[in-house]
């Protein structure tokens, strides 16, 4: 392991929390009411609470401050699914249709994976393993989390007005990003049993990345195969802490 890497890390986490905890007083401020912005401040609140969670175990490398950011991590999932269907439901129209049944499956998905994905990080924290190696589930949970978060966003954007899908695009694309990042680094950590490092140090930048999707440029260089996309992600994240890691020695 690179011996730069916690430092990385800390710079990562600690930008995104900041980050966040500034957007969450703003909104906080700002807030004019409503389910929608409710939500959106919880999340934007539990996001800055899981940065700096593994902020600190960046900083002290205990592993009690790791688990209570996984299960954090888990809470801010649900914050942002919380959202999202909020979004979808009510600001551009009932996305799901007007079938009861088909509009109350997201949700019902959406508390499952919450549910379990507490409970397994929970066990990790207590090292219950009567049932198996929670650790695992907790992998699979994460994997489960982000491909039905993806769904969702796809969902929401898919399936929205046309004059109101440019304001949605700039969160769809960051939480979609997010989304994806998350998805390689679970299946990642399944496939080897492990985090990968270097994807784990820059994973706060990337998150706080979500906020400024208003400036990125809109470019799209289509598809990858899946092998490649693997490789890009982890060939850019091993590049990001190198560059940080420059950067902090230069300073």
């Amino acid at each position: 392991m690179n011996p730069n890497l916690p430092t990385v890390a800390a710079w990562c986490y600690g930008i995104a929390g900041a980050g966040y905890a500034a957007f969450a007083l703003y909104l906080g401020l700002e807030s004019r009411g409503g389910l929608r912005s409710l939500a959106l401040t919880l999340a934007a609140c539990l996001t800055a609470v899981w940065a700096f969670l593994d902020l600190a175990f960046a900083l002290t490398q205990a592993n009690g401050w790791l688990e209570a950011g996984a299960m954090a991590d888990v809470l801010r999932v649900g914050a942002w699914y919380c959202f999202l269907l909020l979004v979808a439901s009510g600001a551009v129209g009932n996305v799901w249709g007007q079938d009861a049944r088909r509009a109350r499956w997201p949700v019902v998905v959406s508390v499952a994976l919450v549910v379990v994905g507490f409970a397994a990080q929970l066990t990790v924290m207590l090292r219950m393993d009567a049932l198996g190696d929670p650790w695992r589930l907790a992998m699979f949970d994460g994997i489960a989390l982000n491909i039905f978060g993806l769904v969702l966003v796809e969902q929401l954007f898919r399936n929205a007005p046309e004059d109101a899908r440019w304001n949605m695009k700039p969160i769809c694309v960051g939480l979609a990003g997010a989304f994806t990042f998350d998805l390689y680094l679970f299946a990642d950590a399944l496939l080897f049993n492990r985090f990968d490092a270097d994807a784990w140090s820059v994973r706060g930048l990337v998150h706080g990345q979500r906020k400024h999707q208003d400036d990125e440029p809109d470019e799209h260089e289509g598809h990858d195969h899946p092998e490649t996309e693997h490789r890009i992600i982890h060939e850019r994240s091993a590049l990001v802490t190198e560059y940080i890691q420059g950067f902090i020695d230069g300073a």
